[in-house]
């Protein structure tokens, strides 16, 4: 059986490639409630990815924002 074995450094992520706007108005009440539930714990597992991650505060605090808006207009 053949092993592969990495030695190499993994390259590191640049999260500026990944950031994104959000645009603040965005029309959710085309998104039944189920789908409005699973893109808020969606988001919810992507901040605490991007907390282990190291991200730059400012993507956190995009999907804080998001999530926040979702759920003082779709509750929890």
């Amino acid at each position: 059986m053949n092993y592969i074995q990495y030695n190499g450094c993994m390259p590191k992520i640049k999260f500026d490639d990944y950031l994104y706007d959000v645009e603040p108005d965005i029309d959710f009440s085309k998104f039944s409630r189920q789908e409005i539930n699973k893109l808020m714990l969606d988001i919810d597992e992507d901040i605490t990815f991007l907390e282990k991650c190291l991200a730059p505060p400012r993507i956190i605090k995009n999907h804080h924002e998001l999530l926040s808006r979702l759920v003082k207009n779709y509750g929890h």
